[in-house]
């Protein structure tokens, strides 16, 4: 059988076209990771020493009488993580020994303050006692303290409370526990 001329071009050309090659190389990036920083919220009593896992005792007395002050208590907060975090929440849950007669009611919340501010005024005093007792407190809450230094530092809570001078002879014997809980927020 005979090839026409126009079969052999085509077929010259198709095989001329699958010979040229060109060089190529190929390689990798391979251990590309991504990772996450962390908010390490840690807590102190004494301002030196710091745990992760929670303090007690920050704050309270025993043998308090009617118009007795407790000791001023301090917290300590320092976000030990590698990101920085913008504000801090701070829940309070009182657990009273005498729900009848219930203490927090009538501790005064006289001093409240976040890194060195005055906080008491932006709480509402609910029953118009004039004053923020440990109940009402614990209703509202601290919401939104703001970091100012967003570096690790350490910023303090500090509190003081007063047994109401009219407080009667139901309160006698009686106990008040308050549970802080401190939410580190980004």
């Amino acid at each position: 059988m005979a090839m026409s001329g126009l079969s052999i071009l085509t077929a010259l050309g198709l095989l001329a076209g699958s010979t040229l090659a060109a060089f190529s190389d190929t390689n990798t990036s391979s251990t590309n990771t991504f990772s996450t920083g962390s908010l390490d919220l840690q807590l102190s009593n004494d301002g030196t020493t710091f745990a992760s896992g929670g303090v007690t005792a920050t704050f309270g007395a025993s043998n308090l009488g009617p118009g007795d002050t407790s000791p001023v208590g301090t917290l300590t907060i320092r976000n030990a993580g590698t990101l920085a975090a913008t504000d801090i929440d701070i829940a309070f849950a009182n657990v009273n020994s005498d729900l009848g007669t219930p203490l927090d009611a009538v501790l005064r919340v006289t001093t409240l303050t976040y890194d060195g501010a005055n906080i008491l005024p932006s709480l509402t005093d609910t029953d118009s006692s004039g004053f923020i007792e440990l109940d009402e407190l614990a209703a509202q809450g601290l919401n939104g303290l703001a970091l100012a230094d967003l570096s690790p530092a350490d910023h303090e809570l500090v509190m003081q409370v007063t047994m109401d001078p009219a407080a009667d002879n139901s309160y006698q014997g009686d106990n008040v526990t308050t549970d802080l809980t401190v939410t580190l927020n980004q």
